[in-house]
C-alpha cells in the first residue's frame, strides 16, 4: 500500500497515517486472523509496530516528518487506545 501511495503523491506530498499500536491493551484479544490481526467483539483490528511502519515508510520513499505513539489521539467513549500517528512526505521526483 505504501508504494502505491508513494506512486500517487507528487514530490513533497504529505501522507498522514494513524493506526493502533501492538502495545495497546487489547492487542492479542479475540481470534487471531493474521499477523497482528484479530477479531474481537465483532471488530477486525490490525495492530502495527511503530518501528516496522517507520522502516516501511522509509523503504517506500518517504521522509518521516513526525512520528509519535501515544494515547489521546483517538478517544471514543470510554476507550483511549494507544495509537501511532505519523506524517511523512514523498522524497524525490514524480
Amino acid at each position: 500500500m505504501l508504494k502505491n501511495v508513494n506512486g500517487i503523491l507528487k514530490s513533497g506530498g504529505k501522507f498522514f497515517i494513524e493506526v493502533r499500536s501492538i502495545h495497546d491493551e487489547i492487542f492479542g484479544l479475540g481470534d487471531q486472523v493474521g499477523r497482528n490481526s484479530f477479531i474481537h467483539d465483532g471488530h477486525f483490528r490490525r495492530f502495527i509496530a511503530k518501528d516496522e511502519l517507520e522502516l516501511n515508510l522509509i523503504e517506500s520513499g518517504f521522509k518521516l516528518l513526525y512520528s509519535e505513539e501515544n494515547r489521546g489521539f483517538a478517544p471514543f467513549g470510554n476507550s483511549d487506545p494507544l495509537v501511532i500517528r505519523i506524517i511523512a512526505s514523498k522524497i524525490g521526483g514524480d
